[in-house]
C-alpha cells in the first residue's frame, strides 16, 4: 500500500523527482571531493574552517580543465606579528571547487599556531612558534633594537628631494667584545664579534624612496643611514620606518615621521600680507621688526649632540631636550632663570628655534669694534655691514669719523671685504664681553659657500694713545643716494701695572696681593690690585676702610693691597722643642748644642750600635760622652715616655743630611732641619736604599715609605729607618737658578 502511494507522488510531481535527484547527486560529490589530509593537524575549536562552493567558469570564461588547479593564499604574508588566515582551493569536482579557511590562533600564551602557503602557493602549512602570543599574533620584541627618524617633520617643494636620516641602535646585550685599533692612532675602539642584520622597509609613502635596504650592526653599536624622498606633488604625507632582525622577525622597531610638500605659508608670503615690506626667517628679530612666532619658518633640526658630565641649559634658547635623566635647576645665565641639568652622558637634539621677521624695506647700517677696551696704543678693528632690512644685498660707498676722548676727530677708511673665509675671521674676531647686547653672529650667516651679506666692510684705528672713551660713527650711500648711519664705542685705558711688576721695579723679589701683609712685607697699597667683590648678606652699617672691608649696596668687598718681600731664607731656630708622644719615639738631635728634659719626667733611650741595642748608659760606657752625643746627632735613636711632652734643645751648630754616612745593612738615619720639603732621591748620592720605613708615634706602627716620599715640618727631628747595601754617604744639594735663553 505504501510503495503505491509513493509511485504515484513521483507520477504527480516528476519535477520534484528531478531536482531531489540532483541534490542527492551533489551530495555524493561533496562529500567525495574533501580531502581529509586538510584536517589531519587542525583543532577544529580553534581554526575557522568554512566551506564554500563556487562556479569556477565565472570570472575564468569557458570552462577547461586548467582552470581545475590547487591555489593557497596567505592574508598576513606569513607574518607571525598580525593574526591572517590562510585559504585553500581544491580543483576536487570541477567545474566546482571547494575553498576552506584556516585562521592563525594562540595555542597558548607562550605558542603561536600559525598558517601558511608552500613555496608554490598550491597547499598549506601549519608551524608553532615561540614567542609572546597574544590574538594569534606575536608580540615584536622591541627592547632589542631602536629607531629614530630625523627630522619628525620636514618642509620641501615639489622639485626639493627630502633627506631624512635614519638611526637604527642595536640593544641586544653586548658580549664578546675586543678592543681595536681605529684609523686614529692614538684611539681604540670597542669591536664586538657578534654583529646583527636588519631589514629596512618604508611604508605610508606614494613617492619613490631610496634607501638601504639591509644595515649590518656589530653588537650594541648604532648606524645611521639617509632616506630620500622625491615627492611628485604637493600634501602632507606621515610614513614608517620599520627594521626588523633578518633572522628574528620578532627583533622589530619602528618610528615615524611626516614629510610636508608645498604646505606652509612662507614667511616672505605672511609678513606681506600683514601689510609689511618683507618677511625673513631667523633667530631673533631686531627692534624694528615684528616678530609673528615660528609657524611660518622651517625649523631646523641637527643631529644630537653629546652632553658630558653635567651642564645646564637654558630653556628660553632649546627647543626640547631629551635625555636619560633631568632635573630641573637654576641657570647659570640668562638672569636666573630656570635651566635643564644634565645628569649625565646624554644625546642631546637641541636647536634655536626660528621666528619669522617682518618688516619694512630700509638701507641700514650696522657697524661694531673687535674690542669693547683696548690698551694704549693698541689698533682698534672696526667692521661694518650695509643691507636692508630684508637681509638683500647692496654695494655702497662706506666711510667714518672718530671721535676722540679730547673732542677731536679723525677720518677713517673702510675697505670692503667679500672672501667667505675674511668675513667669518671678522666674525670669530669679536671678543665676547658682557653688555653685548647684539651678538655679531646673528648678523653675519655664512653656509654652503655663500655669506649673507655678501660683502662686509672693514678699518683699522691705530691712533689709540688717550685714554677715555672714542666714538665711531660710520655712514654708507648707495650708487642711488640713499643713505644710512649708526654709531658705535669703545675704551681705551693705560696698560695696568701688577702688584708683581711695581714690587720688581722697587727692588723687591716679588709682590702679592692680599687683604693684609706680613711684618716682613711692604704695603703699597691697594692701586695695583683688583679688587674683587664679593656678596653677601651684611648688616646696613658703615664698615670702615680700617677693618679691611668696605659694606655697599649690602655687598661686602674685602680691600686687597700689594705686599712687596724679599725672599730670605729663615734661619734655623736656636732653641728647638722636641715633641714625644706617649710610647716609643724615634728622633734625633738636631745638632750640636745643650738638651733639656724639658716636660718629660721619665724616659728610657735605646741606641742601635753593631746590630743591637744599648741602653744609654751602655752606649755612653762603650762611646764616650762626646762621642755618644756625636752619635745621635748622626743617627736616629729610640725614647720611650710614659706620657706626651717635650725636650728642649738649644742649637749651636745644625746637622746638615750631607753629614749623613750609611753602613751595609739596617741603619737609623735621622731627619734634618734641611731635608725639609726634599725627598730621599734628591739626596740619597751614591747610596742603594732597599726598603725605608718610618715610625709613627701615635699610631706606634711602622709605616713603609719610597724614595719620593717628601719630608714635611713635623718630620723634623725625627727619624727612619733604611738597608743600605753598602757603605755610602748622602749628597749635598744646591739651589741653582734656571739657565739663560740660548744656554748662553
Amino acid at each position: 500500500m505504501k510503495n503505491k502511494r509513493v509511485r504515484d507522488f513521483m507520477d504527480r510531481y516528476p519535477e520534484f523527482m528531478l531536482v531531489l535527484t540532483i541534490l542527492t547527486i551533489l551530495f555524493i560529490v561533496f562529500s567525495t571531493s574533501v580531502s581529509p589530509e586538510s584536517h589531519k593537524n587542525a583543532s577544529p575549536d580553534k581554526v575557522t574552517a568554512t566551506t564554500t562552493t563556487s562556479n569556477l567558469r565565472a570570472g575564468y570564461g569557458p570552462y577547461s580543465t586548467s582552470n581545475c588547479y590547487y591555489r593557497c593564499t596567505d592574508s598576513d604574508g606569513g607574518s607571525i606579528y598580525e593574526r591572517g588566515q590562510v585559504s585553500i582551493v581544491s580543483p576536487s569536482g570541477c567545474p566546482t571547487t571547494t575553498m576552506r579557511h584556516f585562521q592563525d590562533y594562540c595555542i597558548d600564551e607562550t605558542t603561536l599556531m600559525e598558517y601558511e602557503c608552500d613555496k608554490e602557493n598550491r597547499y598549506h602549512t601549519q608551524k608553532q612558534v615561540n614567542c609572546e602570543c597574544i590574538n594569534g599574533a606575536c608580540i615584536p620584541v622591541r627592547e632589542h633594537v631602536d629607531v629614530t627618524v630625523t627630522p619628525s617633520v620636514k618642509y620641501v617643494s615639489v622639485s626639493d628631494k627630502a633627506i631624512y636620516k635614519i638611526k637604527i641602535k642595536d640593544k641586544h646585550p653586548v658580549m664578546r667584545c675586543i678592543t681595536i685599533d681605529t684609523d686614529d692612532s692614538n684611539t681604540e675602539e670597542a669591536r664586538c664579534h657578534i654583529y646583527y642584520t636588519y631589514k629596512i622597509s618604508v611604508s605610508g609613502l606614494p613617492f619613490t624612496a631610496d634607501y638601504p635596504k639591509e644595515v649590518t650592526l656589530y653588537q650594541g653599536s648604532t648606524k645611521t643611514v639617509e632616506l630620500t624622498i622625491q615627492p611628485e606633488y604637493r600634501g602632507r604625507f606621515m610614513f614608517t620606518v620599520t627594521a626588523t632582525q633578518k633572522n628574528d622577525r620578532r627583533v622589530t622597531d619602528s618610528d615615524s615621521a611626516t614629510l610636508v610638500v608645498n604646505g606652509y605659508t612662507s614667511c616672505d608670503e605672511a609678513c606681506r600680507g600683514r601689510g609689511y615690506d618683507y618677511g625673513v626667517c631667523r633667530t631673533s628679530c631686531s627692534s624694528d621688526e615684528r616678530n609673528i612666532g615660528t609657524r611660518y619658518c622651517i625649523q631646523q633640526h641637527p643631529e644630537p649632540i653629546l652632553v658630558k658630565n653635567v651642564d645646564v641649559v637654558p630653556t628660553a634658547d632649546v627647543k626640547s631636550v631629551t635625555v636619560n635623566a633631568t632635573a630641573t635647576t637654576a641657570s647659570s645665565s640668562g638672569g636666573g632663570g630656570m635651566g635643564v641639568a644634565i645628569a649625565e652622558t646624554s644625546e642631546v637634539p637641541a636647536y634655536r628655534p626660528i621666528y619669522c621677521c617682518c618688516g619694512v624695506r630700509e638701507l641700514k647700517v650696522k657697524a661694531w669694534t673687535n674690542k669693547n677696551t683696548y690698551k694704549s696704543g693698541e689698533t682698534a678693528g672696526i667692521y661694518a655691514k650695509v643691507a636692508y632690512t630684508d637681509e638683500s644685498n647692496v654695494d655702497a660707498e662706506v666711510y667714518g669719523t672718530v671721535t676722540k676722548p679730547d673732542g677731536s676727530e679723525e677720518d677713517i677708511t673702510f675697505r670692503q671685504i667679500c672672501a667667505i673665509q675674511e668675513i667669518r675671521d671678522a666674525v670669530t674676531d669679536v671678543e665676547k664681553e658682557g653688555g653685548e647686547t647684539d651678538s655679531i653672529e646673528t648678523e653675519i650667516h655664512c653656509a654652503s659657500g655663500i655669506c649673507s651679506p655678501r660683502c662686509i666692510y672693514v678699518a683699522s684705528y691705530e691712533n689709540t694713545e688717550t685714554e677715555g672713551r672714542y666714538t665711531v660713527t660710520v655712514y654708507a650711500e648707495t650708487p642711488g643716494g640713499e643713505e644710512a648711519q649708526t654709531e658705535t664705542y669703545f675704551s681705551v685705558r693705560k696698560p695696568h701695572t701688577t702688584c708683581n711688576d711695581y714690587c720688581q721695579k722697587k727692588g723687591f723679589d716679588y709682590g702679592i696681593c692680599r687683604t693684609s701683609c706680613s711684618d716682613e712685607e711692604y704695603d703699597a697699597g691697594s692701586e695695583y690690585c683688583p679688587q674683587i667683590a664679593i656678596a653677601q648678606d651684611v648688616e646696613k652699617k658703615a664698615v670702615s676702610p680700617e677693618s679691611g672691608n668696605v659694606a655697599v649696596d649690602g655687598g661686602m668687598y674685602p680691600i686687597y693691597t700689594c705686599c712687596c718681600g724679599k725672599l730670605v731664607p729663615p734661619p734655623p731656630p736656636e732653641r728647638i722643642k722636641l715633641h714625644l708622644k706617649r710610647g716609643w719615639n724615634l728622633i734625633t738631635m738636631p745638632g750640636k748644642g745643650e738638651l733639656d728634659k724639658g716636660t718629660c719626667e721619665r724616659m728610657y733611650g735605646f741606641v742601635y750600635i753593631d746590630g743591637r741595642y744599648y741602653t744609654m748608659k751602655e752606649a755612653e760606657e762603650k762611646l764616650g760622652s762626646e762621642g755618644l752625643m756625636e752619635y745621635l746627632r748622626m743617627h736616629s735613636f729610640w725614647v720611650y715616655t710614659f706620657k706626651s711632652c717635650y725636650l728642649e734643645f738649644s742649637v749651636e751648630d745644625h746637622t746638615s743630611h750631607s753629614e749623613v754616612n750609611l753602613e751595609r745593612g739596617w741603619n737609623f738615619v735621622p731627619v734634618t732641619y734641611d731635608m725639609k720639603s726634599i725627598t730621599l732621591y734628591d739626596i740619597k748620592g751614591d747610596c742603594v736604599l732597599d726598603e725605608i720605613y718610618m715610625w709613627n708615634p701615635e699610631k706606634q706602627s711602622w709605616e713603609r715609605i719610597d724614595g719620593d716620599y717628601v719630608f714635611k715640618e713635623s718630620d723634623l727631628y725625627h727619624g727612619f729607618i733604611s738597608h743600605a747595601d753598602g757603605d755610602c754617604s748622602f749628597s749635598q744639594t744646591s739651589l741653582t737658578p734656571p739657565p739663560l735663553p740660548g744656554g748662553d
